[in-house]
């Protein structure tokens, strides 16, 4: 948070930056959300949140390049967790700022 007065009548802007990654060693996908809002060129609050999926042994073999070392995810589940890491964010950033309603 800063100390930047919200101003009702005036545009906001947010701005939403995602971020899949793998973990070949630990067989998990790392899902990170982070928002940043401003108002006029001020800025009013940055979050973020992540959070690591498990991946299925047999699923992370068929999903890992070896040679590459980059891992693959199909683009439903990648739109699942991203869904899913947003609503986290959402819920976060409701709990955090229930005392400014």
């Amino acid at each position: 948070m800063t100390d930047v007065k919200y101003d009702p009548g005036a545009a906001g802007e947010m701005k939403i930056f995602i971020s899949i990654e793998g973990a070949e060693t630990e067989k998990e996908i790392i899902v990170q959300v982070k928002c940043i809002f401003n108002q006029e060129e001020n800025l009013l609050l940055v979050i973020s949140a992540s959070s690591y999926f498990a991946i299925d042994p047999m699923d992370c073999e068929k999903m890992y390049d070896k040679e590459k070392r980059m891992v693959t995810l199909p683009l439903s589940p990648a739109l699942n967790l991203t869904s899913l890491e947003v609503s986290t964010l959402r819920g976060i950033l409701h709990a955090k700022t229930k005392v400014f309603r």
